[in-house]
């Protein structure tokens, strides 16, 4: 189970699953009352589908919805709805496809570049950048650059009839909200203002801001207040997000707080503990166990699922020594799809993989030997057990030496860690010229 799996657990076990309902319109009567929604409806309906994505932009594409189809391609990895507005030829296609090569995903960046450089409008490509020379920056420096050395040259193809280039403070406006955001399905019965802000048009900004590349203080700020909104949808959403942060960028404090809040409702909790299980450090990892250890806790499911990712043996023998009367059916299966996941995983590892995980397992014996932290009486013999029956192999010993050796090496080393690390190693490998407690002079 990958990371989005652990999202789709959470977003399925404790909140409502945002792509499940019925497909897109399939005939005549239902294409009526497709067409006599307003925009915010449609793009809801679009939104809480469980329909393939490719169905919809295929159905979005046949009735010329051109607005959901930009903000499709804005929202999603995949570039099935850029390619529908290249097909369609549709105003709005080239400022997408160049607001796409400034995404986090390399797949996307690459299907930008691509479309751009085609064979389709190359010329009217080009007659866009030299109308908006603002957007040649980043990724469209290059493809501006194939473009002028194509040979033969480029004649000139008028660009007049596509958009101008979508700028981030317009597409992610919904992220500075007002206090006061409604609920488009349920505050219906008001009479809406011009200005109103819908809680889905936030978790649309922040569907879109988590694909791009823009992590300065000042848009993170901006998505960091938002765990702090009065609307719990909000809240959750947020926390979901900051999963596509640099992990050392994941506000851990805040979704802390939302872990530990129990007047915060079970998804949003459940959400901030899957953020927050992004964060490095043995600290967390262990802690991550601890939450584990808990069938009641209403963050169980997204810890559970999250150590698919992160799991080892010891993850294994806790997993497994949890009652099962503790367990309902859905719990049930979930331990056990983690359980024989994390199984496969370490079956395929190679010798410098395996070295690799059991001088991590190390590392966290001696961080919560020092520490006396959690799970101490348990890891550490449990550690040492797990090494010594692994190093029996030469080239996994050979493995574990270097590893060990180069953490003793390391510039940012802890000799309290390192220490322990030199006793363990004593115990499971015999004597390391030089020992290992002794750090090399520079």
């Amino acid at each position: 189970m990958k990371a989005l799996a652990a999202i789709a657990v959470v977003v399925g076990l404790v909140g409502a699953s945002p792509r499940a309902g019925a497909a897109p319109p399939d005939d005549a009567t239902a294409r009526k009352a497709w067409d006599a929604l307003a925009f915010e409806a449609k793009w809801l309906r679009y939104r809480s589908d469980a329909a393939p994505l490719k169905d919809w932009v295929k159905f979005l594409g046949g009735a010329n919805e051109v607005a959901l189809l930009e903000w499709v391609a804005l929202t999603t990895r995949e570039s099935v709805a850029l390619d529908e507005l290249v097909r369609l030829d549709a105003p709005p296609w080239i400022r997408v496809a160049v607001w796409r090569l400034e995404t986090a995903d390399s797949h996307s960046i690459g299907g930008a570049a691509t479309t751009l450089l085609s064979e389709t409008r190359p010329a009217v490509v080009l007659d866009w950048f030299d109308r908006h020379p603002e957007a040649v920056k980043w990724g469209a420096v290059g493809v501006v650059k194939k473009l002028r050395e194509r040979q033969p040259p480029l004649v000139a193809e008028p660009s007049g009839a596509f958009l101008p280039p979508l700028e981030p403070e317009v597409v992610l406006k919904a992220l500075t909200p007002p206090t006061t955001v409604f609920d488009y399905g349920t505050d219906r019965t008001r009479s809406p203002a011009p200005d109103d802000v819908y809680v889905h048009q936030v978790e649309r900004a922040l569907d879109a801001w988590k694909l791009t590349t823009l992590r300065t203080p000042v848009w993170t700020a901006r998505v960091f207040s938002l765990l702090r909104h009065a609307r719990p949808e909000i809240r959750r959403a947020t926390a979901l997000a900051c999963i596509r942060l640099a992990p050392d960028d994941i506000p851990a404090s805040a979704l802390d707080a939302l872990v530990e809040d129990e007047n915060e409702p079970p998804d949003v909790r459940a959400a901030a503990v899957l953020a927050v299980s992004y964060v490095p450090g043995n600290e967390r990892w262990l802690w991550l166990h601890t939450i584990a250890a808990q069938p009641a806790h209403v963050g169980w499911s997204a810890a559970v699922s999250r150590l698919a990712d992160v799991g080892d043996e010891f993850s294994v023998k806790r997993l497994e020594a949890l009652p099962s009367d503790a367990l309902d059916a859905p719990a049930t299966k979930l331990r056990t799809d983690v359980v024989s996941g994390i199984r496969a995983h370490l079956l395929a590892q190679d010798p410098a993989a395996l070295a690799t995980r059991l001088v991590a397992m190390l590392e966290r014996a001696a961080f919560v030997d020092l520490a006396c932290g959690p799970f101490e009486a348990e890891l550490v013999p449990f550690a040492l057990a797990t090494a010594k029956t692994h190093v029996s192999d030469p080239a996994v010993r050979d493995a574990v030496r270097g590893a060990i050796e180069r953490l003793r090496d390391g510039a940012n080393s802890e000799d309290a860690t390192r220490k322990r690390m030199a006793e363990y190693a004593a115990e499971i490998l015999g004597p390391v010229s030089p020992p290992l407690d002794v750090k090399p002079p520079r």
